[in-house]
């Protein structure tokens, strides 16, 4: 589509059946000289894309003149949109301009749902729609103005309304049982601003809009006109018949042209009650899309409408054709009718194409385990496997000859050789893989240096001595480790321990004592209660402390149940009072806070002779600041 008029639009309409989403893309080709102009995109009369562009912003020339360069421009534009119609309008005041490549995509509802959301489908079912495509209008349909039947149709922009003179249309319309309505309804206004258009039910006005301008003028006739949507969403109705009034309060714009409205695809949806809605089947089994009369999602489905599925949940496969779920056999999720996955194809390894399979050459099994093998084979640990069994008593899985490739393990054991072997011919062995070749045997010699593979070594450094990281071939743990995968990293620590930095602590706060590690167990981790951190610590307000116990407390604390209490002024007053306390009395003339003679203070409190009181007084006091 390519447009040389300086002041164009481009429209074309389109019909839709259910839809609740619109999708449109095309390419927006610029031509030749523009100087950021408008380009704008219109849908149902709502403007949903406008732009300014300009030639100077590109260098390639693609059409038109060879003075300017041109550029193509993808585009899209989603919306919500629930009309059966849509009118879609490019537009630009100057250039020259093109489209190609447009695709109009419609999301539609599912096939048994007859109103929806991107979410969800309405509980309603179309009851009524009319003035669609129709040439003419059927006096049936019954739409009124001033008490008579409008049949007139106009015909706009490739789409056909029904047009009225007067200010209003009104339609009675005769329902089944209901507990909502719902109506959508597009109303074209011609010539008229400023504007307001009223819904009404019943005589109640449940829709109104007003507005000024918003009109598209178009050259050649066509006026100013301008289109309003409703859509009106399950309005509580139980009545027999509903009243639809569209009335319109209308200003004439243009003294010159004419002023209308006419109105077109009008849909009106019922909600119906819950009997409407019961299905029947004439069994009883469950998930199959009808169960006890009400509809319900089949096996696998995460989303269903009235039993019709469609989505399914994770382990399931969507069948569209069908509408059905299929489970995903491979996927490592076991889901109503498979017995098993095991997320492969292999056959013999208990469960093919999700189901349970016998291990070859296993004479009985259940549920993919093997519990007898045929004769000459032995059962795996792990019930997995039946594995030939020979006069030598070992087990061989499969042959490897000098062109190392693997022949099936059902060969008889005089052909084959060890697991081990790493170089077979003819049923004779010449090399180990990290064994030891004795008499064309291999065996297993912890302390040769080398890991025995497919045996107990699990390490060999070709010594026995104890605390290097291996010792008889095992992996030595670091200390309170209980299992390891080599000796620098452990996996899981011994009980009572947790693993911290790959290193193995006792457990605090568990009760337990762990002796040389922790000192003490009080089952909390508060401080100053003499144990903290599983380390002994003096209780608050102690001054001596030895193993959690306090032996003194400090100045005006008194032990008390291994607790420092503080003494309130009272009690120190009342205590007796001695010698050596540090607080001189009344019948002491010193007290130096020891017993000891021969220091200017007697163990009597007496000034001893040839010392100075004033000076054993004033170093009392200097001892206490």
């Amino acid at each position: 589509m390519l447009s040389y008029q300086l002041q164009s639009n481009c429209f074309q309409n389109h019909p839709i059946r259910a839809p609740y989403q619109i999708i449109l893309s095309f390419n927006f080709w610029r031509i030749d000289y523009w100087n950021y102009d408008d380009f704008y995109v219109y849908l149902d009369y709502h403007k949903m894309y406008s732009s300014q562009f300009s030639h100077t912003t590109s260098n390639q020339n693609i059409c038109g003149s060879s003075v300017y360069n041109e550029e193509i421009f993808p585009m899209s534009i989603t919306i919500p949109h629930t009309i059966p119609a849509i009118t879609v309008i490019f537009g630009v005041k100057k250039g020259i301009w093109g489209i190609s490549q447009m695709i109009l995509e419609a999301k539609l509802c599912p096939e048994d749902c007859q109103s929806c959301s991107e979410n969800q489908c309405f509980d309603q079912y179309l009851y009524f729609f009319t003035l669609n495509w129709e040439n003419v209008v059927n006096s049936s349909e019954g739409w009124l103005t001033n008490n008579v039947i409008q049949t007139s149709v106009i015909t706009y922009l490739q789409a056909r309304y029904l047009e009225t003179y007067g200010n209003h249309l009104i339609n009675e319309i005769k329902l089944n049982q209901h507990q909502a309505i719902s109506l959508q309804v597009k109303v074209l206004v011609y010539n008229s601003n400023p504007t307001q258009i009223n819904i009404a039910i019943d005589d109640i006005i449940v829709s109104t809009i007003q507005y000024t301008g918003g009109w598209i003028n178009y050259p050649n006739g066509f006026g100013y006109k301008s289109i309003k949507i409703f859509n009106i969403h399950q309005y509580p109705h139980i009545h027999s018949q509903a009243k639809i009034t569209i009335s319109l309060i209308l200003s004439k714009n243009n003294p010159s042209l004419l002023l209308f409205f006419a109105i077109r695809d009008f849909q009106l949806f019922l909600k119906s009650s819950l009997f409407e809605f019961i299905c029947k089947d004439d069994n009883l089994v469950p998930f199959d899309g009808c169960f006890s009369q009400m509809f319900d999602c089949i096996e696998g489905c995460s989303n269903c409408i009235r039993g019709t599925c469609l989505d399914c949940k994770t382990g399931w496969e969507y069948n569209e054709l069908e509408k059905i779920c299929i489970p995903i056999c491979g996927d490592s999720l076991i889901t109503h009718f498979e017995e098993c996955d095991d997320g492969n194809n292999v056959p013999y390894d208990g469960c093919h194409l999700c189901k349970y399979s016998c291990p070859h050459n296993c004479k009985t099994c259940q549920f993919g385990n093997c519990l007898e093998c045929n004769v000459n084979y032995s059962l795996s640990l792990n019930k997995k496997q039946c594995l030939p069994f020979c006069d030598d008593t070992i087990n061989f899985f499969f042959e490897i000859f000098d062109d190392q490739t693997q022949i099936d393990r059902n060969l008889k054991c005089q052909k084959s050789c060890q697991l081990e072997c790493k170089l077979c011919i003819n049923n004779t062995c010449y090399q180990c893989n990290g064994w030891q070749l004795q008499n064309n045997q291999c065996h297993q010699i912890c302390g040769d240096g080398l890991i025995a593979i497919n045996s107990i070594e699990l390490c060999d450094d070709g010594n026995f001595n104890e605390i290097d990281g291996c010792y008889q071939c095992l992996f030595e743990c670091i200390p309170y480790c209980f299992f390891c995968s080599d000796k620098n990293t452990c996996l899981q620590c011994q009980e009572f321990f947790t693993l911290v930095d790959n290193s193995c602590i006792p457990i605090c706060g568990d009760g337990i004592v762990i002796n040389s590690l922790e000192d003490c167990e009080d089952g909390n981790n508060l401080p100053c209660d003499g144990c903290y951190q599983c380390k002994l610590s003096c209780i608050q307000n102690c001054e001596v402390c030895q193993l959690g116990g306090c032996e003194k407390c400090n100045l005006g604390y008194q032990i008390n149940d291994n607790f420092c209490e503080k003494v309130v002024e009272e009690e120190i007053q009342n205590q007796d009072q001695f010698c050596g306390d540090g607080i001189i009395q009344n019948n002491e003339s010193c007290d130096d806070f020891n017993s000891i003679n021969l220091d200017g203070c007697s163990s009597t409190c007496k000034v001893e002779n040839q010392w100075n009181s004033i000076a054993i007084l004033k170093h009392h006091i200097n001892y206490f600041i």
